[in-house]
């Protein structure tokens, strides 16, 4: 009988040669996997604040009133403002808070793009308020949302109101 002849198992260099094979193809994945994650999130911040935008004008299509046909059954009437700072955005009516205010995730960022031609084309500081009236807003803009790894998605509303995302700036 040979010595080694019936044993079964792994030898340690097997075992070693396996973890390298790991370790090589693990390293190369997971920047691609974390740059998944990254955009699937600011995918996510993006749609959120649209699906936020389109809440704030449906609302305030009721906010506003005719005090005459509501004589002291309610107080106030006033605009909703959909209120957007560099890292977060929160829903206004007046002073008071309709809706908690939403920050984004850790160095994720806002940024306006103002016209081409202006003196400032992108703002990385800034406060911004969208005042809706009876659910217009008849402002357009355009937004910037940037992850850490600097992938950018843009948002844009046309005077008509109507919105889209892009991936340039266009």
């Amino acid at each position: 009988m040979k010595p080694f002849e019936n044993q079964k198992g792994f030898a340690a260099i097997e075992i070693i040669l396996v973890l390298l094979i790991i370790s090589l193809v693990t390293s190369f994945a997971l920047p691609k996997i974390s740059r998944m994650l990254e955009t699937a999130q600011l995918n996510y911040e993006t749609k959120k604040f649209v699906s936020e935008f389109y809440f704030a004008r449906s609302v305030s299509k009721s906010s506003q009133f005719e005090p005459e046909i509501f004589s002291g059954s309610v107080s106030g009437g006033d605009g909703i403002i959909f209120s957007v700072a560099s890292r977060s955005y929160q829903i206004k009516s007046g002073l008071f808070s309709i809706y908690e205010k939403h920050s984004l995730p850790k160095k994720f960022k806002i940024a306006k793009i103002f016209p081409k031609g202006s003196t400032f084309e992108v703002d990385r500081k800034f406060s911004d308020n969208l005042i809706f009236s009876n659910g217009k807003n008849s402002n357009g803009f355009t937004y910037r949302f940037e992850s850490p790894s600097e992938i950018y998605l843009y948002v844009k509303k046309d005077t008509v109101g109507r919105i889209r995302i892009s991936r340039t700036n266009d």
